[in-house]
């Protein structure tokens, strides 16, 4: 309540209290049998305080219509001023949240097309693809988890590569054993074949000398047999000396 309403609201008591006065004066009056004296103060006194008492009263009541008038307009001043802040930050609602959306989306988006790259270069066997983690949300440990498993298979790869290193390094030298084996097996059957020849070599020559030795002991007994008789013993001496031939016949194999 300010100032202006309760000097109204004094002029209201004030009035009003000089109304009922002069009622209460013109009703004692009037019992009294004074009724000229009651008409006098009814109309001198009783009507112009209830005059003033009513004009009191319209200051009044046109003081709250004046208020309320103002309060309404202040009313309204603040719904539009409200439907405003509303729409401006209902408008500023939007756009963060549509920022929102859209740094979420590409948060989303944007690891899994890198996670997409790295799986589409590891099918095509290129394993020097660098994966990048930022954060720790799961796409940050989907990532991770990509680079581990493009590590294991860089490694598994070269270990696999050095296997068949290793393998093609002892395959190289089992080959060239091999070569060698097969060298050395030509030369012995070159030699084994060498040696059959000359045992064939020295057969056929011992056969000769063979040969020869008895056709010169048959020489020899034929030789002999008209100067000893029929049923003596042979001497050795010609046995010795058909040897001795068949010893001449028979040469010794070059030494090897």
């Amino acid at each position: 309540m300010n100032a202006d309403e309760q000097k109204l609201l004094d002029d209201i008591a004030k009035t009003r209290k000089t109304c009922i006065g002069y009622r209460d004066a013109m009703m004692t009056a009037k019992r009294a049998g004074q009724a000229e004296e009651a008409n006098r103060m009814h109309d001198e006194q009783f009507l112009p305080a209830a005059k003033t008492y009513i004009a009191a009263l319209k200051a009044f009541l046109d003081f709250q219509h004046d208020g309320i008038d103002a309060a309404a307009k202040q009313v309204d001043a603040t719904a539009a001023e409200a439907r405003w802040q509303v729409l401006t930050i209902g408008d500023v609602a939007l756009f963060f949240g549509a920022l929102c959306a859209w740094t979420l989306t590409r948060s989303i988006t944007r690891p899994i097309a890198d996670a997409m790259d790295v799986a589409d270069a590891v099918a095509r066997g290129d394993l020097s693809r660098a994966v990048v983690v930022a954060g720790r949300d799961e796409m940050a440990r989907l990532m991770s988890s990509l680079g581990k498993m493009t590590g294991n298979l860089r490694t598994l790869v070269s270990q696999v590569r050095s296997s068949t290193d290793s393998i093609g390094t002892a395959s190289s030298e089992i080959a060239t054993g091999n070569q060698d084996l097969s060298t050395r097996t030509e030369e012995a059957a070159s030699s084994l074949q060498e040696t059959a020849s000359s045992m064939e070599q020295l057969t056929s020559t011992v056969r000769r000398s063979a040969d020869a030795a008895s056709q010169a002991n048959q020489l020899a007994s034929s030789a002999e047999a008209p100067r000893r008789p029929r049923k003596s013993r042979p001497s050795s001496g010609p046995r010795s000396t058909g040897w001795r031939t068949a010893r001449a016949w028979c040469p010794r194999p070059a030494p090897r």
